[in-house]
Parts: C-alpha cells; sequence; structure tokens
C-alpha cells in the first residue's frame, strides 16, 4: 500500500449504494449492500454483483432490500437481510442458498406498506 486511495467502482448518480458488511468468505471478498440486497465480490481490481446472492423471497419485492450482515458459522455463509429479517445460508459444499428463517411474522412481506409499518413498529419499541 502506497499510502494513495484509488477509486474502484465508479459512483452511478441514479443508485445510492451504502455498504454495510464486508467479510472473507473463503477465496472471496464479499460485501453486503443497500439497495439490491445482492452481495459484490472485490477480487482485488474490480467489484462485481453476484446474482442471487442471496436469493429473493417469493413475493417480496427485489428493490430496498438490505443484506446487512455477514457470518461464517460451520463453514457456511449467513446472510441476514432487512426490511423482511431474513436469514439465509450458503451451503459452500453443496453450492446452495437455503433459507433459514424470517425473523418478524407482522405483516406479509408482498405488502406494500410493509417497510412503513415495520419502522414505525421498531421505532415505537425503542
Amino acid at each position: 500500500f502506497d499510502g494513495s486511495w484509488r477509486m474502484i467502482v465508479t459512483p452511478e448518480i441514479e443508485t445510492s449504494y451504502q455498504v454495510y458488511s464486508m467479510m472473507n468468505f473463503y477465496d472471496r471478498l464479499l460485501l453486503a449492500q443497500y439497495p439490491t440486497g445482492k452481495l459484490f465480490e472485490y477480487s482485488g481490481e474490480e467489484v462485481t454483483l453476484i446474482e442471487g446472492w442471496p436469493p429473493v423471497m417469493e413475493g417480496v419485492s427485489t428493490s430496498a432490500r438490505e443484506a446487512q450482515t455477514l457470518a461464517i458459522y460451520g463453514g457456511d455463509l449467513f446472510v441476514g437481510v432487512w426490511p423482511w429479517a431474513e436469514l439465509w445460508r450458503y451451503d459452500h459444499r453443496g453450492a446452495q442458498w437455503h433459507f433459514v428463517h424470517r425473523f418478524i411474522e407482522i405483516l406479509d412481506p408482498s405488502n406494500s406498506l410493509f417497510r412503513c409499518v415495520l419502522t414505525f413498529y421498531y421505532f415505537n419499541k425503542l
């Protein structure tokens, strides 16, 4: 490292990417982000969107998803996704995703008001 910063991804003025978490997973550096909830991979030279990582639950919106947390347990990758409080597990041996659990059951996630109601619900619990 020569002490200087360099831009790896050219900003897209119409998209506000926000990286929430970054983790080494075997030989990959993964980045969890908003607004798609999909993971990016950094190769050391470029950043690439990994389609379908993690999957989207059937019937839910693909916009405003936030892959907020990454963890490794038992060699598998776990990803927490807001606003539906989804937990996904990537089985690296079987090379496939498994839905683990949805932790909030107060509304149907396909409901367009879900995010607003969920935010209101949490702020009133504080």
